[in-house]
């Protein structure tokens, strides 16, 4: 809630136009969380207004499990390695995306018996220019711009690491869910 009492601040004055252009509309805000719509039932501006929850979909049928094999063979993952999979956007750079989690939960894992064991795959980004010694076998899958693409590295994955401290929605977490990892 913001409190101001000045004339001339711009997000009172935003607040006040709204609050005067929406006072006769009958609206119905629509959330995708529980957490959304309690903060929209409280809010000044949308308290009065219909709020409803509508949860984020996935589609089923799009993803869906490949069998493991067939899709690390597909991806030219190592048949005897456990694919730990991680996706993010400019993940390096962008504190939100947890890949700071990631480097230390790396750096335990390559010092356990699972080192050797393991691969990390990262989608969503290319190789960095000056790649991170991260210790493990790393692969880099870049853009996946298909859902047939995300449902073939998914399906390869044995864990999927969503590290995101500020995540909108977890759609990762979901397609990777509904495709068995």
């Amino acid at each position: 809630i913001l409190r101001s009492n000045q004339k001339s601040d711009l997000s009172s004055l935003t607040w006040t136009r709204k609050r005067k252009s929406w006072k006769n509309i009958k609206m119905t805000v629509i959330s995708p969380s529980d957490w959304l719509a309690q903060r929209a039932r409280s809010s000044t501006l949308f308290g009065n207004s219909k709020v409803e929850v509508i949860p984020h979909g996935l589609d089923l049928n799009a993803y869906s499990p490949i069998e493991k094999r067939l899709a690390k063979q597909r991806l030219g993952f190592p048949l005897d390695r456990q694919v730990v999979l991680f996706g993010a956007v400019n993940a390096i750079n962008d504190k939100r995306k947890g890949f700071h989690l990631l480097l230390t939960a790396i750096n335990k894992l390559v010092n356990s018996p699972w080192g050797e064991k393991l691969i990390l795959v990262v989608f969503g980004s290319s190789k960095p220019e000056g790649p991170i010694d991260l210790r493990m076998k790393t692969q880099y899958l870049g853009r996946l711009s298909s859902t047939e693409s995300l449902r073939l590295a998914y399906s390869a994955a044995d864990v999927m690491v969503v590290a995101s401290i500020q995540e909108a929605f977890g759609q990762t977490a979901s397609e990777a869910m509904a495709c068995g990892t």
